[in-house]
């Protein structure tokens, strides 16, 4: 129990089969750990394009949402013009990460589609122009919270900006349940979610 269904070796391993078979590109929704797992499996060797799922979206490898990424593959279906470009993969350091502090790293390039319009850039870090736009974002989200209705909060610095301005202690890399002003539940698990 508590058991992922799939571990990075099982991503490693499915993006080198796909790689192998002759694939034109590796389509994969995830984050960061994804982005690397498939970086290790494949290199430049093939094109790939990730749909943003996961907490860390640090690479330069994402399409801006699913509806962009599809757009990007019917281009390519089409014929039309879509170069390719090796981006970024970058992941934070989760250590550093516990402690307040957002450190992200190079690990290496992936080949991706660079269709402009619907690929994202890669994360760096303004931390003035970053922390005024988190404080604007977590006033807005307070503005909207809702007596008597649980809020499921997922971890990240902007889940973090909201509990830090109602004055409450947030997991950076847990769920934690908050009901009218208070975490009922810090770093959740499944089974306290659904109870």
């Amino acid at each position: 129990p508590g058991q992922p269904l799939s571990q990075a070796e099982d991503t490693q391993a499915a993006a080198a089969a796909l790689k192998n078979a002759g694939v034109d590109l590796i389509l994969f929704a995830g984050g960061d750990g994804t982005a690397r797992d498939i970086l290790r499996a494949v290199g430049t060797s093939v094109p790939v394009l990730s749909i943003p799922a996961g907490v860390k979206i640090h690479s330069g490898v994402y399409a801006v949402h699913a509806r962009g990424a599809a757009e990007i593959v019917i281009k390519m279906l089409r014929g039309e013009l879509v170069s390719v470009a090796n981006m970024e993969v970058r992941d934070i350091d989760e250590d550093a990460f516990r402690h307040g502090r957002v450190q992200a790293s190079h690990f290496g390039e992936l080949k991706v589609p660079a269709e402009g319009r619907y690929l994202q850039h890669v994360k760096c870090g303004g931390r003035e122009v970053e922390e005024l736009v988190l404080q604007e974002i977590a006033a807005h989200v307070i503005d909207q919270l809702q007596p008597d209705v649980l809020y499921i909060v997922g971890p990240g610095t902007t889940t973090r900006a909201i509990f830090e301005q109602l004055n409450l202690p947030k997991t950076l890399l847990g769920v934690d349940l908050l009901l009218n002003g208070k975490v009922v539940q810090a770093d959740a698990t499944e089974q306290q979610i659904l109870h």
